[in-house]
C-alpha cells in the first residue's frame, strides 16, 4: 500500500494514436471499445485511421495526482452561511468529515494504483 500521508502521483497505462495524438487510459479491447465508443476494434476513435498503441514514454503517460492526508487540515468547505456582503463563508472540516476524506483518499489511491503502469 502507498503512503496516503503525502500527495500521490500515479502514471497509469496509456494508449495513443500515432496519427492524431489521441490518448486514452484503458486498453483498446473489443469489449471496452464497444462500451465507450459503440464499436469494437483498436482503431482510433478520434481519427479512425490507425490502431491505438501502448504509450511507452513516461512523460506522455496519463498522470493522476491524489491529495495527501496532510492537506486535509487546509481544506475548507462552504458553511451554508453568508457574510455581510452576501458571500458564502467557509469553514474547516469537522472530525467526521476529515475521517471520511481520509477514507476517500485511501480508496482513490487503491483504485488508481491498480491502473498504474509499472
Amino acid at each position: 500500500m502507498r503512503n496516503s500521508k503525502s500527495k500521490t502521483i500515479i502514471k497509469i497505462k496509456t494508449w495513443k494514436c500515432p496519427n492524431c495524438g489521441y490518448y486514452q487510459d484503458f486498453e483498446p479491447t473489443d469489449e471496452l471499445m464497444l462500451k465507450h465508443f459503440g464499436r469494437s476494434g483498436a482503431l482510433c476513435p478520434s481519427c479512425g485511421k490507425t490502431n491505438l498503441i501502448r504509450e511507452t514514454n513516461p512523460d506522455k503517460k496519463i498522470t493522476i495526482s491524489i491529495m495527501g492526508e496532510e492537506e486535509i487540515d487546509t481544506l475548507e468547505v462552504e458553511s451554508g452561511k453568508r457574510d455581510t456582503e452576501g458571500r458564502l463563508t467557509m469553514r474547516k472540516l469537522t472530525p467526521a468529515e476529515k475521517t471520511a476524506k481520509i477514507k476517500e483518499i485511501r480508496e482513490t489511491i487503491d483504485k488508481f494504483g491498480a491502473l498504474e503502469d509499472k
